[in-house]
């Protein structure tokens, strides 16, 4: 079964693990790209599969059978919000994996869980473009969501 909140659940697991060589990918932080490029390639049918979600919230909380219930922070809100986006917006192409936005995404990531940041600069003033470049992206335009 898909998971609604792959996102929160990798940045979760990346609290307490001190930055390293950057290591592959995990089947989890594959998946996020999965989500993401699955809701971008066939809106419709992501909102569909929202719609199936919708029922096992139960306030903040998010029940699926044989699961433990994941608390989450707006609830069934955030869920109407992207079923209703997903329904009027146009599909776009499907996103494909790139070992150098991963590594420079991660490496922001896990330095932030470890120094309490928030936003777009790191702990030693890093910014995307520097972390990119470190890692080999190949992107010629680029942007960045922290959430």
């Amino acid at each position: 079964m898909r998971c609604l909140i792959l996102p929160l659940l990798f940045v979760a697991g990346l609290q307490g693990q001190a930055p390293t060589a950057v290591p592959v990918a995990t089947s989890l932080e594959k998946a996020v790209v999965q989500e993401l490029s699955e809701a971008r390639w066939r809106p419709k049918v992501y909102a569909k599969h929202l719609r199936e979600l919708r029922p096992y919230f139960d306030g903040l909380l998010w029940r699926l059978p044989e699961q433990t219930p994941l608390r989450t922070r707006e609830g069934v809100a955030a869920v109407d919000e992207a079923i209703a986006f997903l329904e009027r917006v146009e599909a776009v192409g499907p996103l494909r994996f790139n070992k150098g936005l991963w590594a420079a995404a991660r490496e922001h990531a896990l330095d932030q869980s470890l120094n309490g940041g928030v936003g777009h600069v790191g702990s030693r003033g890093s910014v995307l473009r520097a972390r990119l470049g470190r890692h080999g992206s190949g992107a010629l335009a680029f942007g960045e969501c922290i959430a």
